[in-house]
């Protein structure tokens, strides 16, 4: 995997909030494989879910996540473990 992209990413619980200011949510978002990358937020402003999003074990959100140009949504039981096993961690 070379990079993951988010798409007009939201959180369900954050989707009707006219208020949000963020700059990972509802914003197209790139990572790139071999850099490191801090993501800063104050309490309840949706880390832990962005964390389990991008691992799989989440899917309550509105928007795309891309691995690569592959549709998370998309990725069977078998490529997750696959996925977690050498890519993310």
């Amino acid at each position: 995997m070379k990079e993951i992209v988010l798409n007009s990413v939201v959180p369900e619980i954050f989707s009707n909030r006219s208020d949000l200011n963020s700059e990972v949510w509802a914003s197209e978002i790139h990572f790139e494989r071999g850099k490191s990358y801090l993501v800063e937020a104050s309490s309840g402003g949706g880390k832990s879910s962005l964390c389990s999003y991008l691992y799989g074990q989440r899917s309550d959100y509105r928007g795309t996540i891309l691995f690569d140009v592959r549709d998370i949504n998309r990725i069977s039981r078998a490529h997750w473990c696959r996925i977690r096993q050498r890519n993310i961690s």
